[in-house]
């Protein structure tokens, strides 16, 4: 069996034959809107993969993909489920303490403004120093190691998103939250602290025991900063320019703290419709149309909905199974459409579609 994974279907200068142009008419604006609103409504909950908004949202759009007489993935129907563990995150705390000197006193930081956790992180309460560590990348065998001579036992480890040569692809694997966590967590930090314009809701990563991690806005690491006289923007474009470790310890010290609720038999769904192709030589060659259907769910009071993320392209997705249902001449290879589960938390349900 064969995938074509789908873009431009036709080009922009050839002239469409007439059902397809009627059909191709029938999708309405205001449609690809409705069902838009559908998806990212609090009903979903923000469709956080595992969790019973995203479940309820794919037997809604499961539903759907019948209505319009799709066929369905297997005998089971439309659902291909998979293993999904996933938190919740129902409270947290961060309160910063800026060296004496300072004479500013504790600040508590605002959630979602200020900072967020990472939506992976375990439940603790934990304070520490907070050290300065680049990228967070320990490649020696690179020649790169961000953590050289810098103690982060007990400690908040504090960096940025990237790697110190984004040409260099063999950093990769060292950019991705999972291993950029490990590593924190092998050398003994209590959380890694990612530095970003603004917190954003992240799942992508693994729960650690005991491992705290989050973000926190550009002004907040600026007063963390100060200390050293440099601001977060000027430090990113130092390691981006000499590409070589600028790592340091702070005197500041953060104490935080996170309640949330851990699930390890979340199960996710990737929801399948397809139709089948005309030709009985081309019809086991299927051409794609997919979209991650999931966001980042409802935490700390707050739901986060993902109409852009991605229930937009979602919506464009059903749209499309919903015209292609309508053709009175179906296409000579078999259509599928596809609204992939666990993408904030790693491409989860793309790969298991693609492996299954």
């Amino acid at each position: 069996m064969s995938f074509i994974l789908a873009g431009q279907a036709f080009p922009s200068t050839e002239k469409l034959p007439s059902y397809l142009e009627n059909s191709l008419k029938q999708i309405k604006p205001e449609e690809v809107y409705q069902l838009c609103k559908i998806i990212s409504s609090s009903a979903f909950a923000g469709r956080l993969t595992g969790d019973e908004g995203y479940t309820q949202a794919a037997h809604w759009a499961a539903k759907k993909f019948r209505q319009w007489k799709l066929k369905p993935i297997s005998q089971n129907g439309y659902l291909q489920p998979y293993p999904s563990p996933y938190s919740i995150i129902d409270e947290a705390e961060m309160t910063l303490y800026l060296p004496e000197k300072d004479n500013s006193g504790p600040q508590k930081l605002q959630p979602v403004k200020d900072f967020l956790p990472l939506l992976f992180s375990d439940s603790g309460d934990q304070e520490g120093e907070v050290v300065f560590a680049g990228w967070g990348i320990s490649a020696p065998e690179l020649g790169y190691d961000d953590y050289t001579d810098l103690e982060v036992k007990g400690k908040f480890v504090l960096c940025f998103r990237g790697t110190p040569n984004p040409r260099d692809k063999r950093f990769q694997p060292h950019d991705q939250h999972r291993h950029r966590m490990a590593t924190a967590k092998a050398k003994g930090a209590l959380g890694l602290i990612y530095i970003y314009p603004n917190p954003l809701a992240n799942p992508n990563g693994d729960r650690i025991t005991g491992f705290t991690p989050a973000i926190i806005s550009e002004k907040i690491a600026d007063l963390i900063l100060q200390e050293k006289g440099v601001t977060a923007a000027e430090l990113k474009k130092d390691l981006q320019t000499y590409q070589r470790p600028l790592s340091f310890p702070l005197k500041s010290r953060i104490h935080f703290r996170v309640k949330a609720r851990y699930f390890p038999e979340g199960k996710g769904f990737n929801i399948v419709g397809f139709i089948p192709g005309r030709d009985p030589h081309l019809k086991n060659e299927f051409l794609v149309y997919g979209a991650h259907f999931d966001h980042c769910g409802a935490h700390l009071g707050k739901v986060f909905p993902g109409a852009d993320d991605n229930a937009s392209g979602s919506a464009v997705v059903m749209a499309l199974a919903r015209a292609f249902a309508r053709l009175k001449l179906r296409p000579k290879r078999s259509v599928a459409f596809v609204l992939f589960g666990g993408e904030e938390m790693g491409l989860q349900g793309s790969r298991y579609f693609v492996d299954h």
